[in-house]
């Protein structure tokens, strides 16, 4: 954590290496962690064709005008405060140096917490849900960690007054990271998200995010092993993605190749994804998760949408590769539309007869807004169902009885939806509807 060298390594061959991939050159372990760890690129020969993505999960190359700055104290100082480890001092046209004191102020960055379930780090602002968005970029995976929003957080204006006041562009949660003063080579490195980020019945409302390459996109980019996502709306939001590939969903761009235990619970999105004025061009576009990675196991549950959402490859809940994994996609309402150019899905990214490892049980969507096709009919485990019966009551016992069964044999609980009068239902927490017992007495007592 905190560590930099500004040292020399000067070699034409892959002997460069070690300094590429940071502090211990053990890069590749995914339970390593190495937190704004740096070193000074403008001392480093590469070999040719060696780019930043051997500085996975390690350190970043800055220049030696960057390590000078007080930008880069800064960050040393930000990342300090969420160790609670020694502060460091700028000093004009010289190398940073610790102070010997700890930091103590970690209320400057976050609501405060420790990071246990018990006391977890807090957002309850828009800056520290961008500071909290920072600390993953620096290297914090957060795994094992938790997170709680204590408040609904706008990003913006409402998007009918975008055009009042340029809305500021989302940078998400977990995603390559691209900038040149970050890299060697202009390459990109993964950065992941690992930890809980409990939304706890909140929002956060008028995203805007203007992604032309067609990177992991979303509120978060990319999740990895353990990453929880519960309890969370995102509306009103507007990612754009113009590029020829790519995952971009409302919620989150990806899940990683070989994510395990990947729980998104209990979140609902609105607004648009994807490219309503050419969606044809992109990959992959989804109202909740963009894509789901080889070989991984995520459960998507108790989840809705509204959203719009435009793509070559369409869905409203993710597009998932086919190979390998055992996906759950369950309890799921989808009131959007979809517009592809290739494939629109409501639920499974895969046709039934391909991939028996994606599992979509009750997962229902309105027929009465989106049609699908003879093709979807055909191939797709979808429910759709008329307006009326989605805003029904019967409707909420179906859902409910869902998570009935699913909390007798899970320890990972589910809370129970409400029926709202004229409209669909949503989940509640700690909801325990009235109980009403109807019987017929035949003449007995």
């Amino acid at each position: 954590i905190n560590c930099f060298c500004t040292g020399a390594v000067l070699t034409t061959d892959s002997g460069g290496q070690p300094a590429v991939r940071g502090f211990g050159g053990a890069n590749g372990a995914t339970d390593n962690r190495f937190v704004n760890c740096s070193f000074n690129k403008d001392n480093v020969a590469f070999f040719p064709g060696l780019g930043t993505s051997r500085s996975s999960y390690g350190a970043r190359g800055y220049t030696t005008a960057y390590m000078q700055s007080r930008e880069f104290v800064d960050d040393l100082n930000m990342v300090a405060a969420l160790y609670g480890i020694t502060t460091w001092e700028y000093r004009a046209g010289q190398y940073p140096v610790p102070t010997g004191g700890n930091a103590t102020n970690l209320r400057d960055y976050l609501g405060g917490g420790s990071g246990t379930e018990e006391d977890p780090f807090l957002v309850a602002t828009k800056k520290h849900l961008e500071n909290f968005r920072d600390y993953v970029h620096f290297g914090e995976t957060f795994q094992g960690m938790h997170i709680r929003q204590t408040a609904d957080i706008a990003l913006n204006l409402p998007r009918a007054q975008w055009g009042i006041q340029m809305p500021e562009a989302w940078t998400p949660i977990g995603t390559p990271i691209t900038s040149q003063l970050h890299t060697v080579q202009g390459n990109w490195e993964q950065r992941y998200f690992r930890g809980t980020y409990d939304g706890d019945f909140h929002k956060v409302e008028n995203m805007y995010i203007d992604d032309p390459v067609g990177l992991p996109a979303g509120l978060f980019g990319a999740l990895h092993h353990g990453a929880v996502i519960k309890n969370l709306s995102v509306t009103d939001a507007y990612v754009l993605s113009t590029g020829d590939v790519g995952s971009v969903g409302i919620l989150a761009g990806e899940t990683s190749r070989y994510a395990n235990n990947v729980y998104i619970s209990q979140c609902h999105t609105s607004g648009v994804v994807g490219d309503p004025d050419n969606g044809l061009g992109l990959g992959s576009a989804a109202a909740i998760i963009g894509y789901i990675g080889l070989e991984g196991d995520p459960y998507i549950l108790n989840c809705s949408s509204d959203a719009e959402v435009y793509g070559n490859d369409a869905s409203a809940v993710t597009r998932q590769t086919g190979i390998g994994g055992a996906d759950t996609i369950a309890n799921f309402l989808f009131t959007g539309t979809l517009h592809a150019d290739g494939v629109s899905r409501p639920f499974k990214g895969i046709p039934m007869n391909q991939d028996p490892f994606v599992v979509t049980e009750n997962g229902y969507f309105d027929s009465d807004v989106y049609k699908w096709s003879a093709d979807e009919a055909t191939n797709y485990n979808y429910l759709g169902r008329s307006t009326q019966y989605l805003q029904s009551r019967e409707f909420v016992n179906v859902l409910n009885a869902y998570v009935a069964d699913w909390n007798q044999t899970h320890a990972f609980k589910l809370d129970l939806w409400q029926w709202r009068e004229g409209d669909y239902p949503c989940v509640k927490p700690h909801y325990q509807p009235a109980l009403t017992v109807t019987y017929e007495t035949s003449g007995g007592t």
